[in-house]
């Protein structure tokens, strides 16, 4: 895959990480679960967080062998194929928890690839 495709997805990823950050800032989750349009912005986000990942080419991925690749394509895979029975608190602790931690990892490998 060409360093453009993996800048490319790069960025697309953490865009959205953005966009799960500006979906749960200031909410708990008992208050989030319930607003049914942040859960599935946030689902949205996760699912292009983990379509990223099965799109990077596997010499970016290499570079950074500690980012759980294989579980955010999972957890796409799981909202992709079975929304309607996510889990909602799986979906917060994913964007909460899990997901903020990538972002400087990201930001890292994106630095890598240099400028387009």
């Amino acid at each position: 895959m060409s360093e453009f495709k993996d800048r490319l997805h790069l960025t697309e990823m953490l865009e959205a990480i953005s966009d799960i950050e500006a979906d749960t800032a200031g909410l708990t989750e008992d208050v989030w679960v319930d607003i049914g349009s942040l859960v599935r912005s946030v689902s949205m986000s996760l699912i292009a967080l983990g379509e990223g990942a099965v799109q990077l080419s596997e010499t970016v991925k290499a570079q950074d062998p500690d980012v759980p690749w294989s579980a955010m394509i999972g957890l796409r895979n799981r909202l992709a194929h079975a929304y309607f029975r996510a889990d909602r608190h799986v979906i917060w602790e994913a964007a909460t928890l899990h997901t903020p931690q990538m972002a400087d990892r990201l930001r890292r490998l994106l630095v890598t690839l240099g400028e387009a």
